[in-house]
């Protein structure tokens, strides 16, 4: 089973180098590079093709591109930036040149003549800038990439469009709309990250030229995939009864949001736990009873709307019998809340439970870092607006930060699963993992509560905790792309109906791999 790495650019530079210095020159890569470029773009037999060049080694793959398809019949034309300034690019400028290839500067060239060599194009390949990219795109560069933007033509990008930052996936208001993107040895963090992963389109991975020990040395990021999953799945033993597979603790719920702990219920159910308790404040444990016959829903010796410090006592016995616990759906901000919150997770801690660390229980836990850092087999499971709460940084720079969530895990000492449009998994020991699973019909309230179910029932029957989030946030994300439902219809309960799917999905994996 081969897993995926993702680097970060400058982690791409150091695989670049220690490769040079075993022998391989650069001029040598960055033919391999435009190689499959080229072969990418033959595929597609149209022309003619006009490819933009810029000045660094990005613009190099770009001439040496246009070098192959002229060598192969095909009509190819270059605008470039600027004058190549780079020992390779130079050299991949002159052969083009000297093979009679025709390339206009965009300074210089007229801007008839440029739009009409535009607007005639069938593809239009991308080498402006690499993946070292940051800051925004301006002048006549910005200019050129609107204009491409708006042709009826197809689009590759080679390595990663212009204007997406390689480390972020972030682009400030414009960036190249590819259909396609090559990139070489392994994908880049910013193909994965809105708004990159919308610009990139069809992500293809040359690995020409990039010995996969030498990606595995430098790489800190892997990404998650159906392989993975399938792996990750718990045994059934046929033989076995509901004390086999694990007991689920969910703790939440308030007189506002008594839901919550009934759908991280549901998500514990449904993953396969063999038992299932929630606790809950006395005025709501009647609405949770009604809905799911299954789970064991007490509550504590008082009737209020919120939880009390003074209700850890009348969970201390199930706590023993649980193998995780849920803590936070729907349980408010309530100051006493907090008391509650903070005991439970040391007691939970103490005991050697997993601990899902959601929602409110997070604003809770934000207050007590100091205090709480260092507790074992917590889990926190935060969406970008709480992850803002917890780091005290604003929305903007938590978004698509995948080394804050790696800064953040190492300080706190804990594991963190930063849920969004492509979610970001860091373990306490620091091992990181992106999912792009999922669309926008997760975008609903009440979808993070059945997540923090999901991946408390998986842990109840692996006691893996990286497993566990892997499984929970790939069977949420898949889940929703198997639900026959329209996006803006779906709702939690919709997504966790296509949870049996997914299960026969990744066991015909994994049957299939086992034959192999």
């Amino acid at each position: 089973m081969i897993l995926l790495r993702v680097l970060f650019p400058k982690e791409m530079k150091e695989v670049d180098e220690k490769i040079t210095r075993n022998g391989i020159p650069s001029i040598l890569l960055m033919e391999h590079a435009a190689r499959s470029v080229a072969e990418t773009v033959l595929k597609m037999n149209k022309e003619p093709i006009t490819v933009l060049c810029g000045t660094g080694n990005n613009g190099g793959d770009g001439y040496a591109v246009a070098r192959l398809l002229k060598n192969a019949g095909i009509r190819v034309s270059i605008i470039s930036s600027g004058e190549p300034k780079t020992e390779d690019a130079i050299l991949n400028r002159n052969l083009f040149i000297e093979s009679a290839g025709r390339c206009f500067s965009l300074d210089k060239a007229d801007d008839q003549v440029l739009h009409s060599l535009l607007v005639d194009s069938s593809v239009i390949i991308d080498a402006l800038f690499g993946t070292g990219f940051s800051g925004t795109l301006s002048g006549r560069i910005a200019r050129l990439v609107e204009i491409v933007n708006s042709l009826e033509c197809t689009r590759v990008a080679v390595d990663i469009p212009s204007g997406v930052d390689g480390s972020t996936g972030r682009a400030h208001g414009l960036a190249f709309q590819a259909h396609k993107t090559v990139t070489f040895g392994a994908p880049k963090v910013g193909h994965f990250y809105y708004p990159g992963r919308y610009f990139t389109g069809e992500l293809i991975i040359s690995s020409w030229g990039f010995p996969q020990d030498c990606i595995d040395e430098f790489s800190s990021i892997n990404l998650l995939s159906d392989e993975i999953a399938s792996s990750l799945l718990p045994l059934r033993e046929q033989n076995s009864h509901k004390g086999t597979h694990g007991a689920v603790l969910v703790v939440g719920g308030s007189e506002r949001y008594s839901g919550a702990p009934v759908l991280a219920a549901k998500g514990a159910l449904r993953t396969g736990s063999g038992l299932v308790y929630c606790f809950v404040p006395g005025k709501v444990l009647h609405q949770v009873r009604s809905h799911h016959p299954e789970v064991i829903a007490f509550s504590g010796r008082g009737n209020t709307g919120h939880m009390t410090p003074d209700d850890i006592t009348d969970l201390e016995e199930i706590i023993d019998r649980v193998t995780a616990v849920v803590i936070g759906p729907g349980i408010g901000r309530n100051p006493e809340t907090g008391d509650f919150v903070r005991k439970i997770l040391s007691e939970a801690s103490t005991r050697g439970k997993g601990i899902i660390v959601d929602a409110d229980a997070l604003f809770h836990y934000s207050n007590l870092q100091e205090e709480l850092k260092g507790l074992k087999g917590v889990i926190l499971t935060p969406h970008p607006g709480e992850f803002s709460m917890l780091t005290g940084k604003k929305l903007a720079e938590v978004k698509s930060n995948i080394s804050l969530v790696q800064e953040y895990a190492q300080k706190q000492e804990v594991a963190v699963l930063l849920k969004d449009a492509t979610t970001t998994f860091v373990s306490a020991r620091g091992k990181t993992w992106i999912s792009c699973y999922g669309n926008s019909g997760l975008a609903k309230g009440g979808s993070g509560d059945l997540l923090s179910g999901a991946i408390a029932g998986f842990y109840a029957q692996t006691r893996d905790i990286e497993g566990s989030v892997l499984l929970g946030a790939y069977f949420l994300g898949k889940s929703a792309e198997r639900c026959e439902l329209s996006e803006a219809f779906m709702q939690p309960e919709d997504v966790v109906s296509s949870f049996d799917k997914v299960f026969k999905e990744l066991q015909s994996i994994k049957n299939s791999r086992g034959r192999e």
